[in-house]
């Protein structure tokens, strides 16, 4: 993990959030508009990267080789059987960059939350 590239991440995540609340609230920043925009920001980028990390995106191999089946002339030569299909479909990709997408997904998630708590306790 790259500390740098977590840092940039965490500031590309707040400049989206500083964008939607630009075109939804405008620009005046209360705490509750805030809150809003960095918790729908944070969870729109959190649950993909979360899928991601933990390798439930395998789950979909199934349906995709079905289709497969279905649409393709040449799918049964290339992949007689599903275990073909899953080799080839099974990569070790470098999940490192998930895993900081996560973590950053996660501090403007985290904002979201403590400013909406803030808002509500006050």
């Amino acid at each position: 993990m790259k500390i740098w590239r977590l840092i940039l991440l965490t500031a590309i995540i707040f400049g989206l959030a500083a964008l939607v609340h630009i075109l939804a609230f405008g620009p005046v920043f209360t705490l509750d508009s805030i809150s809003n925009a960095t918790f729908v920001v944070g969870i729109i980028i959190f649950l993909p990267s979360l899928i991601v990390v933990t390798g439930a995106n395998q789950v979909f191999h199934g349906m995709g080789y079905v289709l497969r089946l279905l649409f393709s002339k040449n799918a049964k030569n290339e992949f007689p059987t599903y275990r073909d299909y899953k080799e080839h479909k099974t990569n070790n990709r470098e999940t490192s960059f998930f895993k900081e997408l996560l973590i950053a997904s996660s501090i403007v998630f985290a904002v979201g939350i403590i400013t909406a708590l803030i808002f509500v306790n006050r």
